[in-house]
């Protein structure tokens, strides 16, 4: 909690400055698809960059040499040019080096935890259990570390990896119930989501006498290494396993691959905490609003801050009309408010974007903002319309 109050009065600027990267502990053993994952959340096919805890970066072939050698440091730090914003340290399954891997993990999370300055902290750890082996069981290693490993207070996901490859027993499944080739691929991934969640692993992970400290979250993560993969389901989960919103911020600031989760995040956290507030109606709140809107588009903040700024004088003034009219349903309101975020958004990643649709847009929300034309005007014109 103490840390909690420390960061929340800083910008989103100010916590970049002294937090600066969201760390997170990935886990898990050999050929779990941890860094397909990885390239995914940073939306990148190059591999990440290491350096050891000095800061150094370790040539690659130095580090082949050592892994050749079965030589391991967790202290070592990944990081994908493409999205800097991420810090990701690697802990191999602990089949592979049995106790003392354990015990190099355990004591890692331990030596973070006691770190005082939050950038220094772990704020996530992601263990990937792969599903594409014939048991599909929990292993020792994974059941020892959600029976033995305190986290504390940090975020644990599971990440069940590679599970498409229960569809082809969701298939088979399908098929001898009498579906059709065609019903049975069709219904095949919805067949084992469902499977799986009524299934004994979750109820192992969850419930088991054996399982002391539970996970907060888990999530199904199928087809990582197609082109087309959707990582923005773990990032969302991710996001929601945190109850300290500076690292809330800090996280979905820093994903490049779900804005739709930025403008839900802008509107939950920021709009509605100014909604019917006094506040609204003071021009030295006007810039505190659009700054702290802007602090969940950090990645896009290069060309936004100048689009948001330019937004201020309608957002503004769609949250005073909204103060005044009563009559106003909240969900319109907020419905609104999302749309201007998205356009904001989509404007700052399309810089193409086509001047009428912005022309357009502005003088919807000039005309809602100064009474002559009712808030529903400003839904009609959808970003799916750009």
């Amino acid at each position: 909690m103490a840390t909690k109050n420390i960061y929340a009065s800083l910008t989103n600027c100010e916590i970049r400055q002294q937090i600066g990267r969201f760390r997170i502990l990935v886990i898990g053993r050999a050929n779990a698809g941890k860094t397909t994952i990885l390239q995914r959340v940073c939306n990148t096919r190059e591999n990440p960059e290491i350096y050891n805890s000095a800061g150094k970066k370790i040539d690659p072939t130095v580090l082949m040499a050592s892994t050749e050698r079965g030589e391991h440091d967790i202290e070592n730090e990944m990081v994908f040019r493409n999205n800097p914003g991420f810090v990701f340290h690697d802990s191999r399954g602990f089949e592979a080096g049995g106790e003392s891997e354990f015990d190099k993990m355990k004591a890692f999370i331990a030596s973070r935890s006691k770190e005082t300055k939050l950038k220094d902290q772990l704020h996530a750890i992601w263990y990937c259990i792969p599903m594409d082996e014939a048991s599909r069981s929990f292993t020792e290693g994974e059941i020892k570390f959600f029976s033995q490993c305190d986290t504390g207070s940090i975020a644990v996901m599971v990440l069940f990896t590679k599970f498409d490859a229960l569809y082809d027993v969701a298939y088979a499944q399908l098929k001898s119930k009498g579906s059709s080739m065609e019903e049975a691929e069709e219904l095949a991934p919805k067949h084992a989501e469902e499977s799986f969640a009524i299934g004994s692993q979750l109820k192992f992970l969850y419930h088991s006498k054996d399982i002391r400290r539970p996970p907060k979250r888990h999530i199904c993560l199928p087809n990582m290494d197609k082109d087309d993969a959707d990582c923005g389901p773990l990032i969302e989960c991710t996001a929601g396993t945190m109850d300290n919103e500076v690292l809330q911020q800090l996280f979905v600031s820093s994903q490049q691959t779900n804005l739709e989760l930025c403008m839900k995040y802008a509107v939950e956290k920021t709009l509605l905490k100014v909604f019917g507030s006094a506040k609204t109606t003071a021009s030295e709140a006007h810039e505190e609003i659009i700054w702290k809107l802007g602090g969940w588009f950090t990645h896009i903040w290069g060309v936004s801050v100048l689009i948001l700024l330019r937004a201020r004088a309608m957002l503004i003034k769609v949250l005073a009309h909204s103060s005044q009219n009563d009559d106003v349903s909240l969900s319109i309101l907020l419905r609104a408010r999302a749309m201007l975020i998205e356009v904001v958004a989509h404007s700052s990643q399309n810089v193409s974007l086509h001047k009428s649709h912005r022309t357009e847009m502005r003088s919807r929300l000039l005309s809602v903002a100064s009474g002559s034309s009712p808030l529903e005007n400003i839904l009609q014109l959808s970003s799916g319309e750009f």
